[in-house]
């Protein structure tokens, strides 16, 4: 990147987004038992789409972009749920934390790719 910058280009700022398919760890709020899955990121215009697959259970979420962290507002297929998450990039993975609304404890998740 070093190197794009010294020749004066830079790469947008959508590069280091999750894009992809990642096998999904966490912990809901208040939980000790960790639930698996997988989550598909993709590119949505400006935003991106992304799908969570937990066992039966399926979410959808809105996320954006900012540089080093990734925020997703989310809500289940039936519309009847929702929250919001923010990632960090650490090494390869994504880690982040987590919470429905109203909610006063949070979750936490990593995504690793597959």
């Amino acid at each position: 990147m070093m190197g794009l910058c010294w020749a004066g280009l830079s790469l947008p700022a959508w590069a280091d987004a999750p894009l992809g398919n990642y096998r999904c760890t966490g912990k809901s709020p208040g939980q000790n038992q960790e639930y698996k899955g997988q989550v598909e990121v993709s590119k949505s215009g400006d935003n991106y789409t992304v799908l969570w697959r937990l066992g039966t259970k399926v979410y959808l979420g809105t996320g954006l972009d900012l540089g080093d962290t990734f925020a997703v507002a989310f809500l289940t297929e039936d519309r009847q749920w929702f929250g919001l998450a923010v990632f960090r990039k650490q090494n390869n993975q994504w880690v982040g934390k987590w919470a429905s609304a109203g909610s006063k404890v949070f979750g936490t998740e990593t995504w690793t790719p597959l």
